[in-house]
């Protein structure tokens, strides 16, 4: 049995007609070269009826919309199996090890079985975000099942969901997963469940001099474990702490946090190894302020773990530096790098057609950079400079003194910067508690690794996870930290619900009315079969036009 992709595509079949149609005009219309006119009516006379005379250009003509029409439109060529929509959950509940060898190994045994067989094969990962890994063979969707992992921190059912109908609205659907299935879901649910006991980090963040992690347990009654704090592998403290059963416990020691990498880990035997640990960065940030000046040097030393360095002359690149902050000069391009910008001094003739001193009317709370930082009421004398370019980067205003921006956000590839429109002479903002904050929150922002969830993508480039190099890594499917470049990641589990995991018995069941009777088929050489289609299309394209010319060069030698 035969069946499309993109059936759409077959109205291109009736383009064929109008060839045949253009092969008649082009015969009715033919010039002839003759000593009279008398002898043309003669020997053709207009009244005579156009007879259908085919030829070998004609056949190019029409194989050629045939086969393209045909490869377009994604021919299936079936052969009498099931059509089979496939979700599995790929989130980090799947990798516990309660079933042997775990949840996720069990699942894919027995998507596999499933599969074997079958026709057309939709195959779709429900992680982070749902992912269409395969949707035309069995065999297909087998070689992408192999190379599937469960470790995402949640996994996108309604989505996964809304893409198999969009793809197979009328496939017989599956669902393997340790969570709940999605609201309107109608099908065959697997739920792949053991009885595993665990406890797991479900928060873990560093501030001041302050340690704050939260543990969650789904046992039944408390557990004590250890807990371990490592900064760059060294043992820092290893204390006892008593989860509640079914609930959550605190963990708040206080500890000089130098900069570095910190782990904190948990020895339990229990069903989940990716909640066992968390990691957290404290950074040394190194500034450079560009010239010297008094107010601004303040406000970056008193932010703990910075390491200032004042230079006169303003330096062509950031090589080198965490962050640039620039007080005396203001290039028209940024090149690569972190950048705080205050607008220069306006020269005498400068300042004479400079605007009075205005009051900054609001700003956007919700931006990390104004947290705690109340800038309203702040009194500043505007510069008429503009911000400087960022390469196929912008800025937008985030604070504003009137209808003009005082502090600007920039970014840009390889490029974050902030641009406040006035010299920090020309604003009184340098005697106000919210400057040494609004400096704390630039450090913080522009220092702080990327917090990632786990199993999300990373960026192009050289990993180092945890100190040690790799290779191939294009995902955070592992606790840790990660360096690609000058950019820091951290990627934890933190998930309540999973580290809560479901338990109970696996078992099949139906849900919603009854499953729709999938089409008898299954795609044998249905991706190939389209190219081949379309590539008999341009060969006879290519030869019509080919023949053509020979046609044409003939009559003129004649």
């Amino acid at each position: 049995m035969l069946s499309f992709v993109a059936p759409w595509f077959l109205l291109g079949l009736l383009l064929i007609p109008a060839v045949i149609a253009l092969h008649f005009i082009r015969r009715a219309r033919r010039v002839r070269q003759v000593s009279a006119l008398w002898l043309w009516g003669a020997s053709e006379a207009p009244s005579q009826r156009a007879r259908f005379n085919p030829n070998l250009l004609l056949l190019l003509q029409i194989l050629t919309v045939l086969f393209a029409s045909l490869g377009a439109a994604g021919p299936l060529l079936q052969s009498g199996g099931r059509e089979v929509a496939v979700i599995i959950d790929s989130s980090a509940a799947m990798s516990a090890t309660d079933v042997a060898p775990s949840r996720f190994a069990a699942a894919k045994l027995e998507v596999g079985n499933l599969m074997r067989g079958a026709g057309r094969v939709v195959l779709v990962r429900a992680g982070l975000s749902a992912k269409l890994v395969s949707a035309t063979s069995s065999d297909a969707a087998l070689r992408g099942l192999e190379g599937l992992v469960a470790a995402d921190s949640r996994s996108d059912l309604s989505g996964a969901l809304a893409l198999v109908r969009s793809v197979a609205p009328n496939a017989e659907l599956h669902l393997w997963t340790a969570l709940e299935p999605p609201i309107g879901f109608v099908g065959t649910l697997h739920r792949v469940l053991g009885t595993g006991e665990n406890i797991g980090i479900t928060a873990f963040a560093l501030r001041g001099k302050q340690v704050f992690a939260a543990l969650e347990s789904n046992l039944a009654a408390p557990k004590t474990v250890t807990l371990t704090l490592e900064r760059d592998g060294k043992r820092l403290l290893s204390q006892a702490l008593r989860v509640p059963g079914g609930s959550r416990a605190i963990w708040t020691p206080q500890l000089i946090l130098e900069p570095g990498a910190y782990r904190l880990s948990i020895a339990s035997q229990d069903a989940l190894a990716l909640d066992n640990e968390a990691y957290a960065v404290v950074s040394s940030v190194r500034v450079l302020v560009s010239p010297a000046q008094d107010d601004v040097l303040k406000a970056v030393v008193s932010v703990p773990g910075v390491r200032a360095v004042v230079q006169g002359v303003p330096p062509s690149t950031s090589a080198g530096y965490d962050v640039v902050i620039l007080t005396g000069a203001q290039p028209k391009t940024l090149p690569p790098g972190q950048y705080v910008i205050f607008a220069p001094l306006p020269t005498e003739r400068e300042a004479k057609t400079l605007a009075p001193a205005t009051r900054v009317t609001r700003s956007d709370a919700t931006d990390g950079l104004l947290r705690f930082a109340s800038l309203e009421g702040v009194r500043v004398r505007l510069s008429s400079l503009s911000p400087p370019e960022i390469p196929d980067g912008s800025w937008r205003g985030i604070a504003f003194a009137g209808a003009k921006p005082f502090v600007w956000r920039g970014d840009g590839p390889g490029v974050r910067a902030v641009y406040l429109a006035a010299h920090p002479l020309e604003s009184d903002l340098r005697r106000l508690p919210a400057f040494p904050v609004l400096m704390f929150n630039i450090l913080q922002e522009f220092a702080a690794p990327v917090a990632l969830s786990l199993g999300a993508g990373l960026p192009a480039g050289e990993v180092v996870l945890n100190g040690k190099q790799t290779s191939g890594i294009r995902q955070a499917l592992l606790p840790g930290v990660y360096e690609i470049g000058r950019q820091r990641f951290t990627a934890n589990l933190s998930s309540s619900q999973i580290t809560r995991l479901n338990t109970g018995a696996s078992g099949t069941a139906q849900l919603g009315a009854a499953l729709q009777t999938s089409r008898s088929s299954a795609i044998s050489t249905g991706s190939s079969s389209a190219v081949w289609l379309l590539a008999l299309a341009l060969l006879a394209l290519l030869l019509e036009a080919t023949l053509r010319g020979e046609f044409k060069l003939m009559r003129r030698a004649l």
